[in-house]
């Protein structure tokens, strides 16, 4: 984006503060993740929106249609090679309940659920209840690029 002098306004000017927070979080769990650190998500476009805005490492997609959550686990310890995992559920009341529901299912096999990096990201959204909401940054992000 830019002003009427054809010079790019900067970031800044585009997103609110919470957005560059957002942002800021998901540089750390982008690192953490290039690190061997796994995310799991609820759904594809949860996934898709971490990938648009710089995530590359293992994301793994939890929610499989009329599959118990234990059965869902138990898949994500099979894949599972690294003893770190953040989950990034939805904020809203059924993402919570199935965070509590697998953390306590992966605290119980010896994986470490990064909860400092999910708390985080959740003071900082505001607004934002669902993972895949985060791609509204990603457009601003794309405009301003323009």
């Amino acid at each position: 984006m830019k002003d009427n002098y054809g010079t790019r306004k900067p970031i800044e000017t585009i997103l609110e503060e919470n957005e560059i927070k957002i942002l800021e979080v998901l540089e750390i769990i982008s690192e953490a993740s290039e690190n061997g650190l796994i995310i799991i998500v609820e759904g594809k476009r949860d996934k898709k929106a971490l990938e648009s805005l710089g995530i590359h490492g293992k994301i793994i997609i939890l929610n499989e249609r009329n599959k118990r959550l234990v059965d869902q686990a138990e898949k994500i310890l099979n894949e599972c090679i690294s003893k770190e995992i953040l989950i990034l559920f939805d904020f809203d009341r059924e993402g919570v309940r199935l965070y509590k529901e697998l953390k306590l299912y992966l605290n119980g096999a010896n994986i470490k659920v990064r909860e400092d990096l999910r708390l985080k990201l959740k003071h900082t959204m505001k607004d934002i209840r669902c993972i895949e909401e985060l791609i509204r940054i990603r457009r601003k992000i794309y405009e301003w690029e323009e």
